[in-house]
């Protein structure tokens, strides 16, 4: 019996393996797919990280090339104090109206910002650009300004000039 009780063992392990074998297979192939799947995202995280590292670098010496003249126009990283405004108010031998007129604010404004109060960042940024230019340049830009708030005054009027007419004006005495 000793030669039954082996083939039998046999037999058993064969069946028991080819059942394992046929549950097994369709799983082994989800495997490699999945591990097609994970080398190809690999291989795409690492062409990604490459195109950061290279746009990155290009960017870098791109701000390398720029002058300091444009980073400075960017808001927000101008300083500011009234002492400089003053400054340049006395040098330029401006008024308060025409420093207001020249940064695109009101007398009133130009007067709380030269006494301590802080502009508004717009107002800063216009300060930064005007503080560089030459007086005949600052005078020139005046005279384009108060030509411009003339028009304005009397655009409702659709013309450049004021217009008075008598006609237009009753002199008479309301009746009581």
């Amino acid at each position: 019996m000793a030669n039954f009780s082996g083939l039998f063992q046999a037999e058993v392990t064969r069946l028991s393996k080819k059942a394992v074998r046929t549950e097994t297979a369709p799983l082994k192939a989800q495997i490699q797919k999945l591990r097609a799947e994970a080398t190809a995202t690999k291989r795409a995280l690492i062409y990604l990280k490459r195109e950061v590292d290279r746009l990155q670098k290009e960017l870098s010496r791109e701000n390398k090339a720029k002058p300091v003249a444009a980073a400075e126009k960017v808001s927000g990283q101008h300083r500011y104090s009234p002492k400089m405004l003053a400054a340049f108010a006395e040098r330029n031998d401006l008024s308060g109206p025409q420093v207001a007129k020249l940064l695109g604010g009101t007398p009133a404004s130009a007067y709380s910002w030269l006494k301590g109060l802080r502009p508004r960042q717009r107002y800063i940024d216009a300060f930064h650009e005007v503080k560089v230019l030459s007086k005949s340049e600052i005078a020139e830009r005046l005279g384009k300004l108060s030509i411009c708030m003339k028009a304005d005054t009397y655009s409702h009027l659709g013309t450049d000039t004021p217009t008075h007419t008598n006609a237009t004006v009753s002199r008479t005495k309301p009746d009581i």
